[in-house]
């Protein structure tokens, strides 16, 4: 496997890195974090969330470092990662077919009309399959 400092171009890593302390400190802030006392603290001197970003450094290093140990880890961690981000879609779209259950209308100048529903109820079940699909373990004979 090539190192991901060689695939992932130098700008794109920053914003990763960027993004990953923007979040921290914007959870530490609201605290819905566990520790969010100093996540959300600014430097006075420097005037940016220090730990903030430290927890953003930290974070991969440590996955990393699991890689190193475990073979599989970032195979784990990277299939997590992609249910994650599938379920928080699917959440997305049961919620607007729960609320157009309700009776919500759309708004906006691209709407499916009637065919709305069925547009929602069809990205629900692709969804729920795509999670099916990438939780089944794909070496024969291991139970599912």
């Amino acid at each position: 496997m090539a190192h991901p400092g060689k695939v992932i171009p130098k700008a794109l890593r920053r914003t990763i890195y960027v993004g990953g302390a923007a979040a921290t400190f914007t959870y530490a802030r609201g605290e819905m974090i566990i520790g969010h006392r100093l996540p959300r603290k600014i430097s006075p001197t420097r005037a940016v969330p220090e730990y903030a970003l430290l927890v953003a450094a930290a974070v991969p290093a440590l996955i990393a470092v699991g890689s190193l140990i475990s073979t599989d880890a970032l195979t784990k961690i990277v299939s997590l990662a992609i249910l994650g981000i599938h379920a928080a879609f699917r959440m997305v779209v049961l919620a607007a077919l729960r609320a157009r259950g309700k009776g919500w209308k759309p708004s906006g100048e691209y709407r499916l009309g009637r065919w709305g529903p069925l547009g929602n109820v069809g990205a629900l079940a692709y969804g729920i399959f795509a999670i099916v699909n990438i939780s089944w373990p794909r070496t024969p004979g291991v139970p599912w």
